[in-house]
């Protein structure tokens, strides 16, 4: 039982390490209202990374958060090792009813999509029409929570 509770306290570390990255590198955003949280509920080498608005309205636009989270994702490319990392962004259509029970959707992509050039969230089209859309929160997959060697 000694090893095993070495091992959870290791995991522990790395989770409150990885939390302390994203905190330094999404600082403007945490300023802005935003909070960060690492999940690894499993305590297995894998863990989530949350990003959500959580002062006044909890929606926000892709704009606001895209000057700083995009370099957030270079640096944790670089800083943190991945297995099919993927990015799920969990948006409203603004312009239906707030009673409507879909008003939620959700949207994945590859950390590569959302890395390449001219990557924009916010110019999704349905049937030719561009929809007002605002982010609910955004959540990162796929990341091991031991930085690289």
């Amino acid at each position: 039982m000694i090893y095993l509770k070495r091992y959870n306290e290791s995991i522990t570390d790395d989770i409150e390490s990885m939390q302390n990255f994203c905190e330094v590198n999404l600082a403007y955003l945490l300023d802005d209202g935003f909070d960060v949280t690492v999940f690894n509920r499993r305590r297995r080498e894998f863990c989530k990374i949350s990003i959500r608005k959580s002062l006044g309205n909890s929606i926000f636009k892709w704009s606001e958060i895209e000057k700083y989270f995009l370099p957030f994702l270079h640096f944790l490319t670089r800083e943190y090792e991945s297995y099919l990392p993927h990015i799920y962004i969990r948006y409203k259509d603004l312009e239906r009813p707030r009673y409507s029970s879909t008003n939620f959707f959700e949207e994945n992509y590859t950390m590569s999509q959302v890395l390449s050039d001219g990557f924009q969230f916010n110019s999704k089209c349905v049937n030719e029409k561009e929809l007002l859309i605002g982010i609910d929160s955004i959540v990162i997959t796929g990341i091991k929570i031991k930085k690289s060697e």
